[in-house]
């Protein structure tokens, strides 16, 4: 489970992977043993999900997309040169003004769609 995780965070985790449990068994020790036994039971299904997630099902789904992955390759829609000539051209093609004026019309079209909405009466 950590092996995706930041540095800062594992050690974190590290950290309540160890007081976790200690504060379950005082936990199960001062309360009635119905919850001990509860705590137990439910840590050993815990176990065998993990242990059938991380050893059986993961290496199956790796296998299958590598195999996807080996049939039908990545393909690069947007290159960095598409994203610069699309930066370029809007630089081009949209000045301050027309930019100011297309604000000022959409300002004043949802001022029309608002007006009167805060003379409604309520109801009770």
């Amino acid at each position: 489970m950590l092996q995706t995780v930041p540095e800062a965070q594992k050690k974190a985790m590290r950290m309540t992977a160890l007081i976790s449990p200690a504060t379950t068994f005082v936990i199960a020790i001062i309360a009635p043993s119905g919850l001990g036994l509860y705590f137990l039971v439910g840590g050993i299904i815990f176990v065998i999900q993990q242990i059938i997630v991380s050893y059986v099902m993961t290496p199956r789904i790796r296998r299958n997309i590598d195999a996807e992955l080996d049939k039908k390759p990545v393909v690069e829609v947007v290159t960095k040169d598409v994203i610069n000539n699309l930066g370029r051209t809007a630089a081009a093609g949209a000045t301050a003004s027309n930019t100011n004026e297309s604000l000022e019309k959409l300002h004043e079209r949802n001022r029309r769609r608002n007006a009167g909405k805060q003379q409604r009466p309520t109801r009770k």
